[in-house]
């Protein structure tokens, strides 16, 4: 093993039958490479060439000593680098190896950790040219062990060294930096920790815990190490509803020209909305966990996925009241037509057949592009309101009552005043373009409680 190492490509323990593999044989210091030995090798005396697996293989690759004379092969030797105390800095060896050939000399470098304070002092054990150079040899002549010595760097008296401990609470919320890296410091080191919350699983970060936190509601923030310290990296599931702001206008709802042939959402009636707020994404999986404490959905994996299987009933009377609660906000669910003038981009409409675009793949999560299930909201573009996934990923439920259009304009309306289903909007992750195209910003469905049904929010101002 001391003579050299050995490389593989492809990098694998098995091989399909006939496939070529390309072996190096890499000498160490004082080694030559003598030859291959085992069947299947193109070139036994090269370093580098191939085996040909026809079978299962066992290749050797043999070295010897490279030195002059007839004299015997020397003997080989370990050397230890230790690091006194180890925070203290690092250690590096050239040539760098475990074990060497007696009388090879070895340059050692010693790198004192500044940034906490230290210093090199010197080095101890036998063989050291130089004892007191951060960078000198040493010649091997047994199993040797060197240390490198570090010391407190400023003047005075040494100071005390302390422990700095950096927690999360929960600890899936995020991540917890620090500049320097060290476990322990010297008493007064000013150290930079920074916390990272775990978006992707719908966590923010809230604040510090801990003495000696600069600024406990910065995520990156500094400590001042006075003692064995703890300090913790607080995080909480994101509630924050992100609105969008839809000026009031007057549109033509239902079958309109661009939504093809095969709509049946008529007749075509024109409506006027008053200005209203309506989310950016659907609800997701991290924001209904974080008010009602569970995850109703069937598709997991990320909580940045629209919250799914919930029926209008769990949105209207469970989630939307502790919400609005939580954060005094009067959270409700838009109606049908805010919903259809948002999806057409209200007043900037550029009148496509779904929301945001006339190309399907551009704005939605559907049955061609979606792998039968949902994706983290805000993934495919928005429209032309900045508004995300109103085609597509998640059918949508509104709080009107299900019925049949008229014909006449409409001023703010909510629906009819009973029946036996809620309206559904936009499509969803199974959504299909053909021969029904479901996916259309004026497609309507009914309301439901299975993988494809989720929600937005609304505001009146």
């Amino acid at each position: 093993a001391a003579g050299g190492s050995i490389t593989r490509h492809p990098n694998q323990t098995s091989y399909s039958s006939g496939a070529t593999v390309s072996i190096t044989a890499n000498a160490a210091s004082g080694y030559r490479f003598v030859n291959w030995t085992g069947e299947g090798v193109a070139n036994a005396d090269v370093a580098s060439t191939t085996v040909s697996m026809t079978a299962n293989r066992t290749v050797t690759a043999n070295f010897e000593w490279a030195g002059d004379g007839p004299g015997p092969t020397p003997g080989i030797h370990m050397l230890t680098l230790n690091r006194s105390p180890e925070n203290g800095g690092t250690v590096t060896r050239s040539p760098n190896q475990g074990s060497y050939f007696s009388g090879t000399v070895v340059t050692i470098t010693a790198t004192a950790n500044e940034a906490i304070g230290f210093k090199f002092v010197n080095w101890s054990g036998a063989g050291v040219a130089d004892p007191n150079s951060a960078t000198t040899t040493v010649t091997i002549t047994s199993d040797m062990t060197v240390t490198a010595n570090f010391g407190w760097a400023g003047d005075g008296p040494t100071p005390e060294m302390h422990t700095l401990t950096l927690d999360r609470s929960p600890e899936n919320g995020g991540t917890v930096t620090r500049n320097p890296i060290a476990a322990t410091y010297f008493s007064g080191t000013v150290v930079t920790i920074t916390a990272t919350a775990n978006a992707a699983a719908g966590f923010r970060f809230v604040n510090w815990s801990g003495a000696g936190v600069a600024d406990p509601n910065s995520s990156t923030t500094t400590v001042s190490v006075t003692s064995d310290m703890i300090v913790t990296a607080n995080f909480e599931l994101n509630t924050e509803m992100e609105m969008v702001f839809v000026q009031g206008g007057t549109f033509v709802m239902g079958c309109t020209p661009e939504q093809g042939e095969l709509c049946g959402d008529v007749p075509v009636h024109q409506v006027t909305l008053s200005s209203f707020f309506i989310g950016k994404y659907p609800v997701t999986q991290a924001q209904w966990l974080a008010v009602m404490g569970s995850n109703p959905s069937q598709i997991t994996g990320n909580l940045l996925r629209p919250v799914e299987s919930v029926t209008w009933n769990d949105i209207v009377n469970q989630f939307i009241p502790k919400l609005n609660e939580m954060t005094g906000i009067t959270y409700r669910l838009p109606t049908e037509a805010e919903w259809e003038f948002a999806a057409r981009g209200g007043t900037n409409t550029r009148r496509y057949r779904y929301s945001g675009s006339d190309d399907i793949n551009e704005v939605a999560w559907y049955s061609s592009n979606s792998g039968i299930r949902t994706h983290p909201v805000g993934t495919k573009a928005p429209n032309e309101l900045g508004i995300y996934d109103m085609s597509g990923n998640v059918q949508e439920q509104v709080n009107d009552w299900r019925g049949s259009y008229t014909a006449e304009a409409k001023i703010d309306p909510t629906g009819p005043s009973s029946g036996s289903s809620r309206v559904a909007r936009g499509g969803s992750w199974e959504c299909r373009i053909a021969p029904i195209d479901e996916c259309r910003v004026s497609f309507r469905g009914g309301s439901g409680s299975f993988a494809g049904f989720g929600f937005r929010l609304a505001i009146s101002p």
